[in-house]
């Protein structure tokens, strides 16, 4: 029997009261970009993002402090979360 290799991954849970342009980026400690989730127009409500440890390339990035940062037309909210693996 092999054994599955387990893969870390955030869920980011959001909530819209209006519709209208996101974006919502995963940033590392320097403040570079490290993957883009959102870029798009999206409904209002509740919107669930996942992201699972890797970079914009698909590579597997380091254990550590990163930055979920959304944006809409009139709020920027930035929140800390830490990958363990």
């Amino acid at each position: 029997m092999a054994l599955a290799r387990l893969i870390p991954q955030t869920e980011i849970k959001f909530v819209l009261p209006i519709a209208g342009k996101v974006q919502l980026g995963i940033y590392d400690i320097r403040g570079h970009r490290v993957k883009q989730l959102v870029d798009q127009a999206i409904e209002a409500g509740q919107h669930l993002k996942a992201w699972n440890g890797r970079s914009e390339t698909g590579q597997i990035v380091p254990s550590g402090v990163y930055f979920a940062r959304l944006e809409t037309e009139d709020t920027i909210v930035s929140k800390q979360i830490v990958l363990l693996k």
